[in-house]
């Protein structure tokens, strides 16, 4: 089996500097500027200043004083997305999205490979790296992808070299690749777990039956 985990880089923030150029370049979270206020998604220029996603925006503020506050624009980002999503059923239509900026790709048996207008792609890395490159082209904005043989390791391989990544994880690399993880890193672990950081580490069976073999579980058709 071969998955890809396509994961865009700071989504709404990304749209948001697109759309307004004097943006780019500087500090901004997305989110509704109030006591209550959440920030949805932070720049990266934002991000050296500790600013992340679900965070209180006053707390962000606090944290990076001239940072912009941005409104978001949900359809906008659902234009993008469906974007995203012509160009992934190209490949396959074996797709489970997780967000409106990020969907699994089950690319084994994908469409280049009984297409009669190409040459097909046999490589998961080599579909991955052209998705990428036609979404930077359709959109102005770039993507991270992550390939493997499940969906976990998919989706760890995604953030490994954001932004603008492209991770492959071999299976005969996987347990290794795990080892060297923070437990941060590892999904599904939520934040408030990883101060359990040193009971975690050592031989994780869950972990390693997942890595080991073929997942029970791969993307659904999904239009």
């Amino acid at each position: 089996m071969k998955v890809s985990h396509v994961d865009m880089d700071q989504f709404f923030a990304a749209v948001e500097q697109r759309e307004n150029p004097e943006l780019r370049g500087k500090p901004i979270a997305v989110g509704h500027d109030a006591e209550r206020g959440v920030v949805s998604t932070a720049s990266y220029e934002a991000r050296r200043f500790g600013v992340h996603s679900a965070q209180s925006i006053q707390v962000a503020k606090r944290l990076c004083p001239q940072l912009i506050i941005v409104e978001p624009h949900f359809q906008k980002y659902k234009e993008v997305s469906a974007q995203l999503h012509e160009i992934f059923h190209d490949y396959t239509d074996l797709i489970e999205p997780i967000s409106l900026d990020e969907a699994f790709l089950d690319v084994t048996e994908n469409k280049t490979m009984v297409s009669t207008n190409r040459q097909g792609i046999e490589l998961g890395v080599d579909i991955a790296r052209e998705i990428k490159q036609r979404i930077r082209e359709t959109t102005g904005l770039t993507a991270s992808a992550g390939v493997s043989y499940c969906k976990f390791l998919a989706k760890i391989a995604s953030d490994w070299r954001k932004p603008d990544g492209l991770t492959v994880i071999h299976p005969d690399r996987a347990l290794d690749f795990i080892a060297q993880l923070k437990i941060e890193k590892i999904w599904g672990v939520g934040a408030g777990q990883t101060h359990r950081e040193e009971r975690l580490r050592g031989p994780h069976p869950d972990i390693e039956g997942e890595v080991s073999g073929l997942p029970a579980n791969h993307p659904q058709h999904h239009r």
